[in-house]
């Protein structure tokens, strides 16, 4: 229940309204507590009837008042319970948009390393699961524990009060039962915990067939995937299986228990009426006390139950608010106004889970208005340097300087805002090709992205579209073609505006005519800006100021396209080998 607990920390903001909603369950209870009596009045008066010497007007007043005070404390209690779900759904929907927002953030806030490591399926299975926990949990707080309790409270004392022994009987039984929940939900807790991690687990495999989808299929993987997907889900399964044994027992028990108070109460109540030292109503009295404290005692039990529950899916959650981002900003970070000139001074990286060096003692230096190049065989270390630079990570040895300081001078935030990303692989979100222009600057004019469409030839084709700029492209961009694609992320940053352009394998993929109209944008998105390629077909960085060849994660030759050809080393056998590919 430690979780629980601790979440209330992340909603102090609503601990008026909690209270309120506590304040009004133990008056519903109240007032739910006073009906066993009244109708005990109302079966002694009918059963008087014959009896008694009264006139039928007397008897029938007396059954009037009986009658009303019913429909009096009915329709009151009624009142509460309308004001009581109302405030109820109120807090559900505020704890679960205070909640989403400070996930959000934490999330938002996290370095790169996090997100590469998870499924985001699973993410979102905690995420989700916590936040539905915590509001959940604020339900049952009033439902299955202020109003079960003083429902139970009233009731123990009511019987205390008329009757002591079946008081007294009730009152050892009533914490036995709870007792029995709490018990059971505590060697159950193991089994919840696996059965969390193992719906994580397919969540994570879901979404990540979904991604994948189009992989998937052209691999006729769709059965394989499936077979992996039925082995976790079927591991769920089990669990709950088996914390369902584990209930079994207990449930016997506490019903058998339950049944046996009920039997000797009224075995005590019935004797006394035998004995004229009670009434028929009073039997009705004890049966409705009873059942209301027996009832509410399984009703805290189940509280108790699925609070342990849901104080595993808490867990989860806090685990992702406990996430620390291993690259934070210091707490003297400036924002970088400008952006001059990039020194990688004798900079090696390694994975946190690799031990081999992604790159080794790399140094190079990127001036106002230069091109730098990076070419090399696919794991080199190529985008691990964009990675470094863009401060996804932090160098293992040397140091990065941004206009001759520590990039760690500069906040995280301000050095991305300098720098514009082309890559390979473009990442569109599921709206409109408008909307996915905006994101580079949500300030800017419809006019303004407009001409950065067009300067990267992107408009050509949206204007050809269905629904034009308004036109969705799907999860990823899927409705679009490769060479779409990259317009849309060049014409992005170009509305973005920066002043150091990352292009990593931006035209790899593409085929003739998509690159002759990519390299087109790119030449309008580099104009007048310093860049840092990285690129597979050497002829498109001939003309950089600058090209570092690379080689199992360290510079084997670096200078200009012409100087590496005349040195007759490994660029001069890339460029041959690509030059007779075009050839042949």
């Amino acid at each position: 229940m430690k979780n629980l607990i601790r979440s209330l920390t992340l909603v102090r903001s609503a601990r008026r309204k909690v209270a309120l909603l506590f304040l009004i369950g133990f008056t519903s209870a109240l007032l739910s507590s006073m009906v066993p009596f009244i109708i005990s009045r109302l079966i002694n008066v009918l059963v008087e009837l014959t009896k008694s010497a009264e006139s039928v007007t007397a008897v029938t007043q007396k059954i009037a008042l009986y009658i009303g005070l019913f429909a009096l404390f009915g329709l009151v209690d009624a009142l509460i319970i309308s004001i009581e779900g109302t405030q109820t759904n109120k807090i559900s929907s505020y704890l679960n948009t205070v909640l989403s927002l400070q996930v959000f953030r934490k999330l938002s806030s996290l370095s790169t390393d996090y997100f590469e490591a998870k499924q985001p399926g699973a993410i979102l299975r905690k995420v989700n699961d916590g936040i539905n926990a915590i509001t959940a949990w604020m339900y049952d707080l009033v439902y299955g524990l202020i109003l079960s309790a003083g429902l139970a409270i009233f009731g123990l004392v009511a019987l205390w009060f008329k009757f002591p022994l079946i008081g007294l009987i009730a009152t050892i039984s009533f914490p036995i039962l709870v007792y029995l929940f709490l018990r059971t939900s505590k060697k159950a807790k193991p089994i919840y915990k696996k059965s969390r991690k193992a719906q994580e687990k397919a969540d994570g495999k879901l979404s990540e067939t979904f991604s994948h989808i189009t992989t998937i299929r052209t691999m006729s993987a769709e059965q394989r995937n499936y077979k992996k997907f039925e082995k976790t889900i079927y591991q769920s399964q089990e669990y709950e299986y088996e914390a369902a044994d584990l209930w079994r027992f207990s449930v016997w028990l506490r019903v058998s228990i339950s049944r046996l108070t009920y039997a000797v109460s009224l075995g005590i109540i019935a004797y006394l009426v035998v004995r004229k030292q009670a009434t028929v109503g009073d039997i009705v009295l004890v049966s409705l006390l009873l059942q209301q404290v027996m009832g509410q005692a399984l009703s805290i039990g189940r509280f108790f139950d699925q609070t342990i529950k849901r104080d595993v899916a808490v867990g989860r959650l806090l685990e992702v608010i406990d996430e620390q981002p291993t690259l934070p900003d210091r707490s003297d970070a400036l924002p970088l106004v400008s952006l001059e000139s990039i020194e990688f001074r004798n900079v090696s990286f390694t994975y946190p889970d690799s031990k081999k060096g992604a790159i080794k003692n790399i140094s190079f230096v990127i001036e106002g208005n230069k091109t730098l190049a990076l070419v090399g065989p696919s794991g080199t270390g190529k985008s691990t340097i964009t990675k470094l630079l863009l401060r996804f990570y932090a160098p293992t040895e040397g140091q990065i300087l941004v206009n001759g300081q520590d990039i760690a001078t500069y906040t995280q935030d301000s050095i991305r805002e300098q720098m514009g990303v082309v890559m390979q692989d473009v990442a569109l979100f599921n709206t409109t090709i408008e909307e996915n222009l905006a994101i580079a600057n949500d300030r800017a004019a419809k006019d303004a992205v407009r001409l950065a469409a067009k300067q990267a030839h992107a408009d050509e084709f949206i204007v050809s579209l269905p629904k034009k700029y308004k036109t969705l492209v799907g999860e990823r961009g899927i409705k679009l073609s490769g060479g779409q694609k990259q317009r849309v992320a060049i014409a992005r940053a170009i509305l973005k505006d920066p002043q150091l352009i990352i292009l990593d394998e931006a035209t790899s993929a593409l085929d003739s005519e998509s690159e002759r109209l990519v390299q087109a944008g790119l030449g309008k998105l580099m104009a007048g800006r310093s860049a840092l390629v990285i690129a597979h077909r050497l002829s498109t960085i001939m003309h950089a100021d600058e090209i570092l060849v690379m080689k199992q994660g360290k510079i084997l030759e670096r200078g200009t396209h012409r100087q590496l050809l005349a040195n007759n080393n490994l660029y001069k056998k890339l460029f041959d080998l690509q030059s007779s590919g075009k050839k042949n």
